[in-house]
C-alpha cells in the first residue's frame, strides 16, 4: 500500500488542480426595445470581487468568472447588473456550466457606461480611475497565481516521483546485498 501513496497523492493533485481551473461563462445580450446596446458597461460582482465587460456591437457579452474571482465556488450569489435601477440588475447563484443572463432595458431607460476602479469607486472612463482598473489588476494576479500553483504542482510531482525512485533503489541495493552475502557464506 504504501508504494503507491506517492501516485495516489499525484492524482489527487492533480485533480485539485483541473477542477481550480474549470471557466465559468457567463453571457448574454443587452437590449432596448429589443435593438441591441452597444459598448454598454457589464459588472459582474461575486463574493467581494467585481469586473466588468463592455457589449459589442451587437449588444453581445461574455465574462469568465474566474477571471473575475479565481476562488469562485458552486452556490456562491452573483450580481450583474447595468445601471443602478432595478430593471438593470439582475442575481442568480452559480451551479451548472455556465449562465446566460440577457437584459431588455424599457424604453427611456439609460444603461450608465461606467466603470468600476480598484478602490470601489465608480467613474465614467477608465483614464478617471486613481488606480489601475480591475480588470487589468485581476487578470495580472490571475497569471502570478496560476504561475505558482503550476510551479508548486510540478514540485510535488518531481518530490513524489524522485520519493519512489529512492525508495525502490534501496531496496534493489538491500536486495543485492543480501544476495552477495548469502553466496559469500556458501
Amino acid at each position: 500500500m504504501m508504494k503507491y501513496l506517492p501516485y495516489i497523492l499525484m492524482l489527487v493533485l492533480m485533480a485539485a488542480t483541473v477542477s481550480a481551473f474549470m471557466p465559468y461563462p457567463i453571457f448574454g445580450t443587452v437590449t432596448q426595445d429589443k435593438k441591441p446596446l452597444s459598448d454598454v458597461q457589464v459588472t459582474i460582482t461575486n463574493e467581494g470581487s467585481v469586473g466588468s465587460v463592455k457589449t459589442d456591437d451587437k449588444g453581445y457579452y461574455q465574462a469568465e468568472l474566474p477571471n473575475i474571482n479565481f476562488n469562485y465556488r458552486t452556490g456562491s450569489l452573483v450580481d450583474v447588473s447595468i445601471c443602478d435601477k432595478a430593471e438593470c440588475k439582475k442575481s442568480f447563484t452559480v451551479s451548472g456550466p455556465m449562465k446566460e443572463l440577457n437584459f431588455d432595458l424599457p424604453a427611456g431607460t439609460v444603461a450608465v457606461k461606467t466603470v468600476r476602479c480598484i478602490t470601489g469607486e465608480i467613474v465614467q472612463a477608465e483614464s478617471e480611475c486613481k488606480l489601475v482598473s480591475i480588470d487589468e489588476n485581476s487578470y495580472q494576479y490571475l497569471l502570478t497565481k496560476r504561475w505558482f500553483q503550476g510551479m508548486i504542482a510540478a514540485l510535488v510531482v518531481l518530490a513524489s516521483l524522485g520519493g519512489v525512485y529512492l525508495v525502490r533503489a534501496k531496496k534493489s541495493a538491500n536486495t543485492i546485498k543480501k544476495k552477495a552475502e548469502e553466496r559469500k557464506y556458501k
